[in-house]
Formats: structure tokens, sequence, C-alpha cells
């Protein structure tokens, strides 16, 4: 599975950084036209497209191609040597530093992150990389490490069914909102007029 620090990497890579601002009856009025609805997926073609590719290309090169098949073995390795810190220092390096100092070489968005921003969110990767080493441990333990078709299969479950849903989209969601607004915790305490 990619890891979500690579996945919001990509999607960050795209130009969505910052989710849409949720109305709060101050600013512009929520958009309701199908075609603004839209938007959102379709600005989310390019990235997907491209994760897809990547990781179909990871894939093809692992199977069928000596010196990729041993880099990551060595890569696993050292992600076995080094536990938890592994995922903590991939995760904060590629969903955060990498996406954040990518923006800030794009003149349009230069202006609109500070480095405040942009260390927090490393932060928050980097925190991200602990708990999905964490969760991934907890379905090895639960679920088990074959790599059989039942295993698979559950283990997609429970990551796209239950964790993603649940926690993963949730916080992340809350987290680049509360960054964009910066680090300001009133929108928690206030209801706009069309829900959140």
């Amino acid at each position: 599975m990619i890891s979500p620090g690579l996945h919001f990497a990509l999607v960050q890579a795209g130009r969505l950084w910052n989710p849409p601002p949720f109305h709060d009856g101050r600013n512009h009025p929520p958009r309701t036209s199908l075609a603004s609805r839209l938007a959102r997926p379709r600005a989310n073609l390019l990235p997907g497209l491209l994760l897809q590719i990547t990781a179909l290309l990871v894939v093809v090169a692992y199977y069928h191609h000596a010196p990729t098949r041993a880099a990551f073995e060595q890569l696993t390795a050292l992600r076995a040597a080094t536990g938890y810190a592994f995922g903590i220092v991939s995760t904060g390096f590629c969903g955060g530093l990498l996406p954040f100092l990518y923006l800030r070489t794009l003149p349009a968005y230069r202006h609109q992150y500070t480095w405040r921003q942009g260390l927090w969110l490393t932060a928050f990767w980097a925190y991200k990389g602990l708990e999905v080493e964490a969760w991934y441990r907890l379905l090895a333990h639960l679920v088990g490490t074959g790599h059989d078709l039942t295993t698979i299969v559950i283990k997609t479950l429970l990551d796209e069914g239950v964790y993603c849903p649940i926690l993963a989209v949730p916080l992340t969601v809350v987290v680049y909102y509360w960054n964009a607004k910066g680090f300001s915790c009133r929108f928690t305490t206030r209801r706009s007029p069309g829900g959140l």
C-alpha cells in the first residue's frame, strides 16, 4: 500500500495543499452548482492518475528490475532496523516538507504558506508516520503478515473502511483547516448557517 504521506505529497504537488474553506457566514457563500461540486474531484484527477501510475511502475520495477528490488530490500532492512523512526522521518519529509518546499517554488503559492505553517505540517506528517506505522503493526498482529488474497482484502477493507474515514481523513482535514486559519481554534466553536 502507498502511505498516506506519499498520497498527500502528490495531491499537494497538484496545488491542493489547502482544503476549501468552510463557510463561516462571513466569507463568500458556499458554491452549490454541480459544476462547482465537481471541481475538486477534477482537480484531484491528475494527482490521482500520477499516484496510480507511480504505484504501477513501482510494482513492475520491483518484480522485473533486479536493482530496484535490491534497493527496496535495503529500504526494508533499514525500516526494520530503525522501527518507528523510519516512518516518522520519511512521512514527515515526503508528506510535509517536500510539498511545502515545492509550493514555495511556485510564485502563485509562495506567499500563501509561511515557514511556520510548513514546519507545523512537517511535524504533523511526522506524527502521521508514527500513526500509520502503529496502524500497520496492529493490522499485522490482528490479521497476519501473509500475502494471500484473503489477508490483503481484509487489511484493505480495514484500512480504507475503518482507519481512513474514521481517523485519518477527518484529522487531516481539521489540521489543514486549522493551519490555513493561522492556528486559530475559533472555528471549532462557531457554527455556520450551512453546517460546519
